[in-house]
């Protein structure tokens, strides 16, 4: 298994810069306990408190495009094979589908341009 990173924003930095070490320091133990076990961060400091709900926000959106991202490596279809009724099946990113070698070919075509317009 792949060892758990997130990314250390300029916008994380902005919201430490006025706090103090010890502050600083129980809010990056806090992000962390989040970003890899998911446990919330509890204080009663309004500043920590604050900083820490900005900070998560951002990691759980990082998070979900991450999860979207790796769904989609490899490539649209994954495998092709053609069934005795002369129809192709072929798993896609929804799942596994039979279906005509028209509509795979418009499923990937369709795919292949909804990731040219994301760039």
């Amino acid at each position: 298994m792949a060892e758990q990173s997130f990314k250390f924003k300029e916008s994380f930095y902005k919201a430490i810069a006025d706090m103090n070490e010890k502050q600083i320091g129980k809010l990056l133990k806090g992000i962390c306990e989040y970003a890899y076990s998911g446990k919330e961060f509890v204080t009663k400091d309004v500043t920590l408190g604050g900083a820490f709900t900005l900070i998560k926000t951002a990691l759980d959106e990082d998070k979900a495009q991450a999860e979207v991202s790796e769904k989609r490596k490899g490539g649209f279809i994954a495998m092709v094979k053609e069934t005795a009724e002369g129809e192709v099946r072929f798993t896609a990113e929804l799942g596994e589908q039979t279906c005509s070698l028209e509509r795979a070919i418009g499923t990937a075509f369709v795919a292949l341009n909804m990731d040219m317009v994301k760039a």
